[in-house]
């Protein structure tokens, strides 16, 4: 938040800048300029796609450095009868607070059967998935391979 109030600030000065470079008629100073304060306004006006896209884009990069320990992770996996799957706690939704929004999680899938329905999951993947996907899950999102974000409830 922080950033976003000092990325205002900067924009609201370099928009009297502008005031005053059209009132001295420095045309091309001022025209330069106004690329801060427009992408400030634009920036403001579609603030919810832009808090998303900020989020989406951090999660990827986050997955992207911290891939070789998860990767590590799951080759150390037993092989057992079934699919491997490895659970890690990406994310609480509740932000600390007590919420009620859930969690996140960064699952890896190798049967990809998490983006089935519950009721048609195998039986060798319901006894590998463990604790943390017994529970509703309140949303599945494939990122690439057989990684995916994982929406769950507090009401397990």
């Amino acid at each position: 938040m922080t950033v976003f109030l000092l990325w205002g600030g900067a924009a609201l000065v370099v928009f009297m800048l502008i005031l005053t470079w059209l009132g001295d008629r420095q045309w091309r100073r001022a025209a330069s300029a106004a690329v801060l304060p427009a992408s400030v306004l634009a920036v403001a006006l579609n603030f919810h796609f832009v808090a998303r896209a900020t989020i989406w884009a951090g999660d990827r990069l986050e997955l992207v450095a911290t891939l070789p320990s998860y990767s590590r992770e799951i080759a150390n996996l037993p092989h057992k009868e079934g699919p491997r799957i490895a659970t890690f706690f990406w994310r609480d939704l509740n932000l600390g607070f007590g919420l009620d929004f859930g969690y996140e999680f960064l699952v890896y899938d190798e049967s990809d059967e998490i983006a089935l329905p519950a009721e048609q999951r195998s039986a060798a993947w319901k006894k590998n998935a463990g604790t943390d996907l017994e529970c509703p899950l309140t949303g599945v999102e494939h990122i690439f391979g057989h990684y995916y974000f994982v929406g769950h409830g507090n009401d397990c």
